[in-house]
């Protein structure tokens, strides 16, 4: 090894993100020693380790260090030490391989060191317990001969530190972090809740620039030869966030993010609107960092902290930054519109769990993971065919392929499945992405997927998914002597960890959540739409969140038991009304207007054909990009199609002007859309577009935003197409007879029944859940206290159970077992409180849209997209076409498409 020695350099480094929409961002790091500069280097690949690992646990000692100097318990600290010191041994041992690695020439093979011994009793052994050559014939081999095996060494050693997902094999590291929370927590939380004054005594500890003394392992070696070496250097956790970064940049998903236009084809017509899904992560990044500075938390009295120093006190920082960096990360091409695609049923929030979780937690769905596995290393594969079938030396990997071919002769195909076979660790370390950065970093991959959802938690013990109500415990966790208990396994869960969910999501995913803020910020200083007088740090600076247990603001709102809030001050309100009037402004003029909506059409009509074609799209969509798309539709397979017309109209050959002013319709509020009712329109406008096949061009475009309707309960779209019918005034089901709808209920005083007037009941095909179409505010446990169907089949007498809460909107009945559930669900949330007088009292967020008009002159706009812009049918028909015959297209279309009988002309509104 050679002579080199740490670092102990007390002055940081400045690395900024810059973007120009936001300040440079400025992050302190400072500078490793070189063995701990090279780990870091590779720690995006898969047998990489992040050196910041060391710096973590580093981190915990000093905090258990000073928590035992003011709480001094025998024997308590002594389980944590013993794990502290198995990790540096086992990280030091990770760090000599990889060293030995980096210095080896790769003719002679690495062999195991008896000279260096960490201590006398236990000498460094390269395959120690098995290693690379557990399971192999030569089990007693102690030495490494080529590249492939020293890989997999390295990785097996990470994986003792970091654990094995797929194994479900903990590593040290998560043992010494679970014995820190568990040190810590006792320290802070007492029966009365939150220790301000225990926390006081240790908050610089929390501090995102607190530098933190490190010890390089081999730097240490080294000292005692040398004492010239300094085996000290510095960490702190803004040098981490940069680390992260820069190592997600390197992944599958973050490179083909730079390829993926934010606003779809919006550059067609607005030229400037080039943004990247890449910029905007980064954005949301940029907003996030800011918020850990600028907004203030209050977990008891009045006594309060920055949001960054609560999170790094809950061990919440770093996977708060991910999800809002990577909450797009399965996003399909062209941002949002293939989603509206009946032939297409991708949702990128669960694509973004899946690529995240590196598994699939949801029973029956695709595993988006495996599959980007599976072609990224077909990719990889394709690169080695290169290399070995060219008869080329790889200087890369150092095969001979010129002799090797030789040797073989004509057995080329046998014999390249062997090279892969004994290649195979170097095979996988070609394919990187973001579940094993994140693993590398010690970034708990589950928590990322909870701040994300907002409404499920993993239990620790058992590892499941539990669902939990958006705002209170649902009764699938059991609380038992006020503790909150896993129905599975039975064990804890922390409070603090659901409240942390819920408002953590919320700054995720809400109405003035990051995204949005980047999003409208962005959007709108590109279309020329700029917020007048919107300023970031202005707003992040007048939210607090509350939580439970908190006096503060207690004049503006009194919390609920077991919810946090947060509040927004008056001095952010005028900020809050710019975001939302600029967003609303974007949908009107931009997102939504004519030409925009054409081109959507245009995409999601190609589509629908090309699936047709090639089913298997669907399932590589979100692994490809913009320009890879419209490039596979330029296929010569689709000559002669309409695909081909279609794409004129994609790549710009012919333009929106050989169109006018379309058709538009908005659907009705209240009526019940199915798949195979959108699937009609797609399949009359393609037989009409066959019919006029000598044009050059389609004869007609359309686009449609209307989605059809899912389960509330497993979320699938296969409701049945009759509906059952209850009385509106017995709540029972109603049976249908020659002159009418009957209600057979004795109690009731109805006996007949307008269709109109009844209840309207749809039933799931795969769960048997009945969904019932009523008013958000309606309460099913108060609307149904007895089960509404009849018995059996015979529909001779009803069955009277008693219908019991089992969540949110769903109520089942105790003797069918039958489940009802709301199908349209309340859409604001109640978690945001201004602190904005309207006459004597404060309102809740969702009070204040569109009302109180005549309060002080000022209201909230609308909610974007939700009502103007939602469930719209926009019909083009070409220009060159003749009058006559386009006023009978036009006739044609209104009588053959039956959801426009639905719908309200909105060209005839005034």
């Amino acid at each position: 090894m050679s002579g080199e020695g740490g670092v102990l350099n007390p002055i940081p480094v400045e690395e900024t993100i810059i973007d120009p929409l936001y300040e440079p961002l400025k992050l302190k790091r400072y500078e490793l020693c070189p063995h701990l500069q090279r780990l870091r280097d590779i720690s995006h690949l898969r047998y990489g380790l992040s050196p910041y690992l060391l710096f973590d646990v580093e981190g915990m000692r000093e905090v258990v260090e000073t928590i035992r100097f003011f709480m001094d318990k025998e024997d308590f600290y002594n389980d944590f030490y013993e794990y502290y010191k198995e990790f540096i041994e086992k990280f030091k041992k990770y760090l000599y391989l990889f060293e030995r690695y980096v210095n080896w020439d790769g003719n002679n093979s690495i062999e195991e060191d008896k000279n260096i011994c960490w201590n006398s009793e236990n000498p460094f052994l390269l395959c120690e317990e098995g290693g690379y050559n557990k399971n192999k014939k030569n089990k007693n081999k102690k030495s490494l001969e080529n590249r492939n095996e020293i890989y997999w060494e390295l990785r097996l050693r990470k994986e003792e530190i970091i654990g094995n997902q797929e194994r479900k094999k903990k590593g040290i590291y998560q043992k010494v972090k679970n014995k820190y929370r568990e040190i810590l927590e006792l320290f802070l939380c007492t029966s009365d809740g939150f220790n301000v004054e225990n926390y006081k005594k240790i908050a610089h500890l929390f501090r995102l620039d607190y530098p933190v003394r490190v010890k390089c392992p081999l730097c240490e070696e080294e000292a005692k030869n040398n004492p010239k070496v300094k085996p000290y250097m510095f960490m702190c956790e803004e040098g981490k966030i940069y680390s992260i970064k820069e190592a997600l940049l390197r992944t599958f998903e973050f490179r083909r993010a730079r390829w993926l236009y934010q606003s779809g084809m919006l550059h067609l017509f607005h030229k400037a609107s080039t943004h990247t899904r890449l910029s905007h992560q980064i954005g949301c990044l940029i907003v996030a960092v800011n918020a850990l500075r600028e907004i203030d938390v209050y977990p008891a009295g009045d006594f309060k902290m920055t949001l960054g120093e609560y999170l790094l006190m809950r061990g919440e920082l770093h996977e708060f930054l991910m999800a809002n960096l990577l909450h797009d990360l399965g996003h399909p091409p062209l941002s949002h519109v293939l989603e509206v695609n009946p032939f297409i049923e991708l949702d990128h929030e669960e694509i973004t769990r899946n690529l995240i979780l590196g598994e699939q937690k949801e029973k029956g769905k695709i595993d988006w993971y495996v599959a980007e596995r599976l072609l990224l290393k077909m990719k990889a594969i394709k690169d080695f065919e290169y290399r070995f079938f060219e008869n080329r030396y790889d200087p890369i990997y150092e095969i001979d392929v010129r002799k090797k071919i030789g040797e073989i002769g004509e057995k080329l195909d046998e014999d390249f499945l062997e090279y892969l076979d004994k290649n195979t660790e170097i095979l996988e370390s070609e394919i990187i992405t973001v579940t094993e950065v994140l693993d590398n970093f010690g970034v708990d991959k589950k928590r990322i997927v909870e701040i994300l959802s907002g409404k499920t938690i993993f239990c620790e013990g058992c590892s499941r998914k539990i669902v939990i109500m958006r705002l209170q415990y649902t009764q699938l966790l059991e609380v038992i002597d006020e503790k909150i208990i896993c129905p599975l396994c039975f064990k804890e869960i922390d409070e603090l960890k659901i409240y942390d969910i819920q408002f953590l999501n919320k700054l995720v995913d809400s109405e003035i959540d990051f995204d949005r803020i980047d999003h409208v910020k962005r959007d709108s200083d590109i279309c020329g739409l700029s917020l007048t007088s919107f300023r970031l740090l202005e707003l992040l600076g007048s939210i607090s969140i509350v939580l439970p247990g908190s006096n503060a603001h207690e004049d503006v709102h009194k919390a609920e038991e077991n919810k946090p809030y947060i509040f927004v001050s008056e001095d952010g309100l005028k900020y809050v009304m710019d975001l939302l009037n600029t967003r609303r402004l974007i949908f009107n003029e931009v997102l939504y207007s004519d030409e925009n909506n054409w081109i959507n059409g245009v995409v999601n009509q190609i589509t629908a054909l090309a699936v047709r074609y090639l089913p298997h799209l669907t399932n590589i969509l979100p692994f490809i990009t913009d320009p890879i798309l419209a490039h596979f539709y330029t296929n010569e397979m689709f000559l002669g199609t309409q695909i081909e017309k279609l794409n004129k109209l994609f790549h710009g050959v012919m333009d929106y002007s050989a169109y006018r002013k379309p058709m538009r319709y908005k659907l009705k509020e209240g009526v019940i859309v199915k798949d195979e009712d959108i699937e009609e329109i797609y399949r009359i406008i393609e037989d009409i577009n066959d019919e006029y096949e000598r044009l050059e061009i389609p004869a007609v475009v359309f686009y449609t935003n209307i989605k059809p309707i899912k389960c509330p309960n497993c979320k699938e779209k296969r409701l049945k197409k009759s509906m059952l019918l209850l009385c509106p005034s017995c709540k029972k089901e109603l049976k249908k007879e020659k002159d009418g709808l009957k209600c057979k209920n004795k109690n009731c005083n109805r006996s007949t029944i307008k269709s109109e007037e009844a209840i309207k009941v749809l039933e799931c095909e795969k769960c048997e859940a009945f969904s019932i179409i009523v008013d958000p505010s309606e309460d099913l446990e108060n609307m149904f206290t007895e089960c509404p169907f009849y018995k059996g089949d015979s529909k001779k007498e009803f069955c009277n159970g008693k219908m019991k809460k089992r969540k949110k909107n769903l109520i089942e009945c105790e003797k069918c077992k039958k489940k009802i559930c709301k199908l349209i669900d309340e859409s604001w949330d109640d978690m945001l409180v201004y602190g904005k007088k309207f006459g004597d009292k404060y309102y809740l967020f969702k009070n204040l849209v569109g009302k109180y008009e005549d309060a002080l002159q000022e209201r909230f706009p609308k909610r974007p997209c939700e009502s103007d812009f939602k469930n719209i049918l926009y019909i083009w028909v070409s220009d060159l076409i003749d009058k006559k015959k386009k006023k009978e297209l036009i006739n044609e279309i209104i009588g053959k498409v039956s959801i426009i009988k639905n719908c309200i002309d909105l060209d005839k509104v005034v």
